[in-house]
């Protein structure tokens, strides 16, 4: 485990590796940039436990023999109790990791450290480290039903309530666009576009939120600042589970 250290402190993180003995040899298994805004490590006293509070946050349910759990720890069984490890409803990206060790002499199989990771979930919370500039180059304001983009309401509102069914005037094309911030806009857009416009602005007016924290402080039509958002995400999205709230 290697501690990264960036001028960007956003960017510093630590480097855990993980390998398996092989003889005189180790052979590396997997390595995880884990940033301490994403994963709470204060408690962590040695790497398992950075491990362990990893695959918390990234992690998906696995079974080992009747365990079933984020992350198993070693266990030991009858080397012909047949224990298999079953990592069936993980997402269609993941990375699974166990070790097995066998010892015939004392009749005993020992299956440990053992986790599935979503690789698409980790991956998201890289792209943000690369998305250090706004995607939009108008800041968004703080109207009665929620956050604004004055040009994009004014290119739109014309539509009413009913679907947009022409090219925005002055819009970006998405060829234009970084791969990251394309992948950040289609993940935005597969969370939030079964939701009605009516719940949108519901959420934006949930207590803590970066509208409703700009509406209370500074009133209507105030500006939003960018810090605050990308704040507000950062820490919504090391939780491990959270309530949609934009």
């Amino acid at each position: 485990m290697k501690r990264v250290v960036s001028r960007d402190a956003h960017k510093s993180h630590w480097l855990l590796v993980q390998a398996h003995r092989i003889g005189a040899d180790q052979q590396v298994a997997s390595a995880w940039q884990i940033y301490p805004d994403d994963v709470n490590i204060e408690n962590a006293r040695q790497p398992i436990d950075v491990l362990r509070a990893f695959v918390t946050v990234y992690g998906v349910p696995l079974k080992v023999a009747d365990t079933k759990a984020l992350f198993v720890d070693s266990e030991s069984f009858p080397i012909d109790a047949g224990v298999m490890v079953d990592w069936t409803g993980a997402p269609e990206d993941f990375f699974v990791s166990f070790a097995r060790t066998a010892n015939s002499a004392a009749g005993i199989l020992r299956v440990g450290v053992a986790y599935c990771i979503d690789l698409r979930k980790y991956r998201a919370a890289l792209r943000k480290r690369h998305l250090p500039e706004p995607l939009l180059n108008e800041p968004a304001q703080a109207w009665q039903y929620g956050p604004v983009v004055t040009s994009l309401y004014h290119a739109i509102k014309q539509y009413g309530a009913s679907p947009i069914t022409k090219d925005i005037p002055g819009d970006t094309d998405p060829q234009q666009l970084s791969p990251d911030a394309r992948a950040l806009i289609l993940a935005v857009y597969k969370a939030y576009a079964h939701f009605s416009g009516v719940q949108l602005s519901n959420m934006t007016h949930t207590p803590n939120t970066p509208w409703s924290e700009i509406w209370q402080s500074y009133g209507k039509n105030a500006v939003i600042p960018n810090n605050i958002i990308q704040q507000h995400y950062r820490t919504l999205a090391a939780r491990p589970q959270h309530a949609r709230a934009v």
